[in-house]
């Protein structure tokens, strides 16, 4: 017998045992009544049975032994039924008795396990004035309950899924029946500033995987990594009096990784991705409707979903120093196309070309690729900027984990000497002695000539 057999002759089972219930029921309260109609007529010692069934229950006489024959009709009723439900927690019987046992055990429950550790108590993603809830609350147009609307909403999809099926049977009362369940899923959703328990659970999930990895390093290495809650954002931003202009510079003493031991800070990371946001927006705002950049929109909604892509694959970047953090994961868990399609691409700089008419939202049968490699072609086109270039280089110095000390040694002797370089080549002097030398081999090459 095959297992989908097997399972049909449970059920077949499970069937007649309820019918069987059902029909005992009703023949034990028939009985009941039966018994309490002879005994209540011998006990009442009244001339005849039409005096018995004229009587007003539970007056005068008869009133304590109708209480009586209640009192047994309700005993036999539930042992005829089987046992009631506190005698059973009283006895500490199983609902379902033997039988579900035995279910249990020729069908066990089969559960699922993508096998990565996790930590419900948040330690790493909690410091004194942020944690997993507020990290990506910054920024001029979005903050996390934007970004977690994003994530996938298992409730809403399987409603959404009842309604289609409904529409395609015409089924009208289903239809309404969907639609208003639909509306209230929305309405608890707007009460929760547009985010669903779901989708919440999925954001979170990211970070619980986070923190048993973390915690798992000293177990399985004999080393943890230390909260510093003291440590800054290795990016300065300041701001001129008079002109207003915005310089940045990098400050290479500060560094997760100082005396062999590494060091986490969620304020460090979000005061980074602070950081690189604001200087994105700038860049994006001043190209926007020029060049390569022309056919990107300038309305408020995009600049708001690109800031919100950019704040989450910033402080992505900045946890890659930490543990790896696979696109697959946020693939999974991630319901908004646009951010799967950038979550897939996002870890290799390449030439992006946002006007090939490819997936471009023309075909009903595919998602626009669009507006994923419209934000990829401005997020490396910032990140490859000169400037910017060595902005990074030198964060990911700062952020480095894995670093060991001989290359930090090595980086601070490279720094020195090239700075030693740089200040030689500006002294006149040096710059005159070139000078000459150049004209005299110049002058000597001529009379050799």
């Amino acid at each position: 017998m095959g297992f989908k057999s097997n399972l049909e002759e449970k059920e077949a089972i499970y069937k007649y045992r309820k019918d069987e219930k059902r029909f005992v029921l009703i023949l034990a309260i028939s009985l009941s009544f039966v018994f309490s109609f002879i005994f209540g007529t011998m006990l009442a010692d009244v001339s005849s049975y039409k005096t018995y069934l004229g009587r007003v229950p539970f007056m005068h006489e008869t009133f304590w032994y109708d209480i009586f024959l209640l009192t047994i009709t309700l005993l036999f009723s539930s042992w005829a039924t089987g046992k009631p439900k506190f005698l059973q927690k009283l006895l500490h019987f199983h609902e379902g008795g033997k039988e579900e046992e035995l279910r249990k055990f020729f069908y066990p429950t089969v559960s699922f396990s993508d096998g990565i550790p996790r930590e419900f108590e948040f330690y790493y993603f909690k410091g004194k004035k942020i944690d997993a809830y507020t990290l990506f609350d910054f920024g001029e147009y979005s903050n996390t309950s934007d970004l977690i609307s994003l994530f996938r909403d298992k409730t809403l999809e399987q409603l959404k899924e009842k309604l289609k099926n409904a529409k395609m049977m015409n089924d009208e009362k289903g239809i309404a029946k969907q639609k208003n369940i639909l509306k209230e899923h929305y309405e608890m959703m707007s009460k929760n500033n547009g985010v669903g328990s779901e989708q919440e659970k999925q954001y979170l999930d990211i970070f619980h995987k986070l923190e048993g990895i973390y915690k798992g390093y000293k177990n399985d290495f004999g080393d943890k990594i230390t909260i510093d809650e003291k440590m800054k954002s290795p990016l300065v931003l300041q701001q001129t009096k008079k002109s207003k202009r915005i310089t940045f510079s990098i400050d290479e003493k500060i560094d997760v990784f100082r005396n062999g031991t590494v060091y986490f800070s969620i304020e460090q990371i979000q005061e980074t991705a602070k950081g690189l946001t604001f200087l994105y927006m700038r860049f994006l705002k001043k190209r926007l409707s020029r060049g390569r950049f022309y056919n990107i929109a300038r309305e408020e909604e995009q600049l708001k979903r690109f800031e919100l892509f950019f704040k989450f694959f910033t402080i992505r970047w900045l946890l890659l120093n930490y543990s790896n953090l696979p696109s697959s994961w946020l693939c999974i868990s991630i319901e908004d196309y646009t951010m799967r399609a950038i979550s897939s691409e996002i870890d290799r700089p390449f030439i992006n070309t946002i006007f090939k008419n490819k997936n471009d939202g023309n075909n009903k049968g595919y998602h626009s690729d669009i507006e994923a490699k419209q934000f990829l072609f401005t997020y490396w086109a910032f990140r490859e900027e000169k400037k910017n270039k060595e902005v990074y280089d030198d964060i990911a110095f700062c952020f480095d984990a894995t670093k060991a000390v001989t290359e930090q040694e090595a980086r601070r002797v490279a720094k020195e000497a090239s700075m030693k370089i740089a200040t030689e080549w500006e002294n006149t002097e040096v710059n005159d002695d070139i000078e000459d030398i150049l004209v005299n081999i110049t002058n000597n090459q001529e009379k050799g000539d």
